[in-house]
């Protein structure tokens, strides 16, 4: 009796490839929850907008994100094209189970001067440079970026941001989307703010 030992030996190693495939994906999930949450906890302490600010200047609060639908300031002065591709983005995401929020959009010029000085005197010059730009370098004041949450929608917008002409800009903000990608691909990233 001849046993046909390509198939059985094929058959035997597909679960585990696909375990292997499938814990490798749940591990990168994990890690990029882990990194978005650390990382909006440690920037959101830092940099709260005070209670002066509100809807006219765009402020969102950190535990109330907001749907790129909502009619609000900081979604209805994004950029007419990015704030397209964001709702387009949001209602593909929604088809995959995905509900992507946006914890910040547009600012006025007095709020991104107060998230960057309270990035200095909270967290120092330093941090300050590598996080938040100036009302005259910011993305987020001329309405040409968006932040998405949580973690869930940050990775998912990793995996199909491009298809929507959405890149992550900078490789320490895994939430932060600006309208860049050319033919679906994305130019490589820069380290941070600062660069």
């Amino acid at each position: 009796m001849n046993i046909d030992t390509t198939n059985a030996n094929s058959r035997d190693r597909s679960p585990i490839l696909l375990g292997g495939t499938v814990a490798a994906a749940v591990l990168v999930a994990l890690i990029v929850a882990a990194v978005v949450a650390h990382t909006q906890s440690v920037s959101s302490s830092a940099v709260s907008a005070p209670s002066t600010t509100g809807d006219l200047d765009g402020y969102i609060p950190d535990d109330d994100p907001i749907s790129p639908f909502a009619e609000v300031s900081a979604v209805e002065k994004l950029d007419d094209e990015l704030r397209a591709a964001v709702r387009a983005a949001a209602r593909r995401a929604r088809r995959d189970g995905v509900d992507v929020r946006l914890t910040s959009g547009w600012r006025s010029e007095a709020l991104q001067g107060t998230l960057l000085r309270q990035a200095i005197r909270e967290q120092g010059e330093d941090y300050a440079a590598s996080h938040v730009k100036s009302s005259t370098e910011s993305e987020h004041v001329r309405g040409l970026a968006v932040d998405v949450g949580p973690a869930d929608a940050a990775y998912w917008m990793s995996r199909h941001g491009a298809e929507f002409g959405l890149c992550q800009v900078y490789a320490n903000e895994v939430w932060h989307y600006e309208l860049t990608a050319d033919d679906g691909v994305c130019p490589p990233m820069r380290r941070d703010a600062g660069e």
